[in-house]
């Protein structure tokens, strides 16, 4: 698949991308972050979860969710983080996607 678009973390190097070509940013002051955002097409709201039921995982609004919405640009959020979907379904600010169904998910990155 050849996709228009490339992946930058910024903050830590993941392991879990390691196979995926990206470009990587070290921490940054927060001015140069939001920066840095405010260039994205999108940013994937993304974090290890320990199961469904740890309510703190399915309910957190982190702050790189405020600070990406900030910047103007899109969201991608799991469907299992309830707050933050509910959110983005209701003020169209992003696509929630279900990593389950991959070909789904990548049509609605696509269509951001």
């Amino acid at each position: 698949m050849d996709l228009d678009f490339g992946l930058k973390l910024i903050g830590m190097d993941l392991d879990v991308f390691s196979d995926i070509p990206h470009e990587y940013k070290a921490f940054m002051p927060y001015d140069g972050m939001m920066k840095e955002f405010s260039k994205s097409a999108f940013s994937l709201i993304l974090y290890n979860t320990i199961g469904y039921d740890y309510k703190n995982y399915i309910f957190a609004l982190p702050n790189k969710y405020y600070d990406s919405l900030a910047a103007g640009v899109p969201v991608i959020v799991k469907n299992t983080f309830l707050s933050m979907a509910r959110e983005v379904e209701s003020y169209k600010v992003g696509v929630v996607i279900d990593p389950k169904n991959v070909d789904e998910s990548v049509e609605k990155i696509e269509s951001l």
